[in-house]
């Protein structure tokens, strides 16, 4: 028998009394180990073994494969379907070079909604000296990344190892990751950022120590991979107010304690690129966003939100 995990007690995690059995907060509760002497939970799973792990990144460099031999019937060169990937290469081309971040070598410019991914080509092309396939080589590897944490946050939410297992098989099948992977740009990297934040938020969120800076810290970096992580880190930051709110005794102190080092850590890790942005444009945010938008007013506009109030 393997060993049991070490219990969370449920009232220090989430607050309150313990949770009915097959509510979600159960499942929760029962994911994270605290598994009752009378209750069987499914635990026969492949992704969570070694063998598993290996079994998805056969799966995955397999489809990558079978996609770039497809794609070398269609064209003679190797190469990336957007103009955006190209970009990407070319700052991380002269970033390698010694030139800085510059689209043009000795013009500095935040050109890039995805700076650390940029970062990331930069290292891979001055570690490897080539293009095309180290660069497939990354993002498969994050692929394969994304679909271990996909299956860990499954069983963090309640599914048992079978079913998280199947979540990580899909997860490893799908078609547009598979393209994602072989594309140049950061989707896989963003995506594996985003859920291990998220594994983190749930995991860590209300345990009291410094683990729950993990999150914000995750968030932090998919920030600087996807514009869209800020949106992750806001709404974790909302999820920790309703739990505080819920939670009886709570001292004012002690909620400002959590969130400003929260804050923190994420404004941390962000700064600096904000402050690349304000010296080399006078704005907080790349220049592309500015080419694409309205500016920070998109921001601060309810236009979008009316229109999902109309979907829902």
């Amino acid at each position: 028998m393997t060993p049991r995990r070490q219990r969370l007690e449920y009232p220090r995690l989430c607050g309150g009394s313990q949770p009915s059995q097959g509510s979600l907060l159960w499942s929760l509760r029962m994911s994270a180990g605290q598994q009752d002497e009378a209750v069987g939970v499914p635990q026969a799973g492949f992704a969570g073994t070694g063998w598993g792990l290996l079994a998805i990144a056969a799966l995955c460099g397999a489809l990558a494969t079978l996609f770039l031999v497809q794609a070398q019937r269609l064209t003679p060169d190797w190469g990336f379907p957007l103009d955006d990937s190209w970009i990407h290469l070319r700052f991380a081309a002269n970033l390698a070079d010694g030139h800085g971040f510059a689209f043009n070598k000795g013009e500095p410019t935040p050109g890039s909604t995805a700076p650390l991914w940029t970062l990331l080509l930069a290292l891979v092309l001055k570690i490897t000296g080539g293009v095309c396939f180290p660069v497939y080589a990354a993002g498969v590897a994050f692929h394969v990344a994304t679909c271990v944490m996909a299956f860990k946050l499954s069983e963090l939410v309640g599914a048992a190892r079978n079913r998280a297992t199947w979540v990580a098989v899909f997860t490893a099948a799908s078609a547009t990751f598979t393209w994602s992977s072989l594309s140049g740009l950061e989707v896989t990297f963003f995506t594996f950022l985003s859920l291990a934040g998220i594994y983190c938020h749930i995991r860590h969120g209300g345990a009291g120590s410094v683990r729950t800076l993990i999150a914000p810290a995750l968030f932090g970096l998919a920030a600087l991979a996807r514009p869209e992580g800020v949106a992750l880190f806001a709404f974790a930051l909302f999820d920790d107010l309703l739990r505080f709110r819920r939670r009886a005794g709570t001292s004012l102190v002690t909620v400002c304690r959590r969130f400003g080092g929260k804050i923190a850590v994420f404004g941390l890790i962000v700064a600096p690129w904000v402050v690349f942005c304000l010296q080399t444009t006078g704005r907080p945010l790349p220049n592309t966003f500015y080419a694409k938008t309205a500016g920070e007013a998109q921001l601060l506009s309810l236009h979008h939100f009316k229109i999902v109030l109309r979907l829902l």
